[in-house]
């Protein structure tokens, strides 16, 4: 199976509300996520404190976490469509906040 990447776009900023968001991307075992609009340092900030904070939950796991305040949007893609996976070509999960 393709290890998957999700890749969030928003310009929301991030509010302990999302974290049930994040844990749920952990949990799909995505190999990166990727942040793309206005608070996107602030989206990666927090799903590393989770990814740290509730590694017991994830044995094993590394997720990359990469942010991309004003790269357009196109790059974006284009870096995750490349990813170098183990499992073939990457799922790309695009969320839209």
């Amino acid at each position: 199976m393709p290890d998957s990447i999700i890749i969030l776009r928003t310009d929301k900023p991030y509010l302990i509300e999302h974290e049930t968001l994040l844990l749920n991307f952990c949990q799909q075992g995505i190999s990166l996520f990727s942040v793309a609009g206005l608070y996107a340092e602030q989206w990666e900030d927090a799903m590393d404190d989770l990814i740290i904070s509730e590694h017991e939950k994830f044995p094993g796991k590394f997720i990359t976490t990469t942010n991309h305040t004003h790269e357009p949007w196109e790059e974006v893609l284009n870096m995750a469509r490349h990813w170098n996976v183990d499992n073939g070509a990457p799922n790309i999960q695009i969320i839209e906040l």
